[in-house]
């Protein structure tokens, strides 16, 4: 089994990392309300994750959803913002689930800035 470096925030704000393909299969950058991203190899720019609170989105969430928790996390290459992951890897996000509301449905949102006619949108991740 291949090795994951784990990196834990221990406040609200993050800290940009270099991420490691060399020694690790990925990195694991975890925020301190247990809400995650894993950047399996081979994305290796340096990334920042960091909590996004409710009343800080980008544009407001269709009418059939409700926030529960967000998340922004942004993998750089060059200084630039990548928006395509294409050298072969991959993002895993993850949110802990209340014991409460372990049966509710969830979906996972992700701004699109070019949707809605270049005005940005929600778009949904496919389960």
């Amino acid at each position: 089994m291949g090795r994951f470096i784990s990196k834990r925030a221990t406040t609200k704000v993050f800290w940009t990392i270099p991420l490691d393909c060399v020694n690790y299969l990925g990195t694991v950058l975890v925020l301190p309300d247990g809400d995650r991203a894993t950047l399996v190899c081979t994305v290796s720019s340096p990334a920042t994750l960091v909590s996004q609170k409710g009343d800080a989105l980008p544009g407001s969430l269709p009418s059939s959803d409700s926030f529960v928790s967000g998340m922004e996390l942004t993998v750089t290459k060059d200084g630039v913002p990548v928006t395509v992951i294409t050298e072969g890897g991959y993002i895993n996000v993850a949110f802990p689930v209340p014991a409460e509301k372990k049966d509710a449905r969830y979906a996972i949102l992700y701004w699109d800035p070019t949707g809605g006619n270049g005005t940005g949108a929600w778009v949904e991740l496919p389960p």
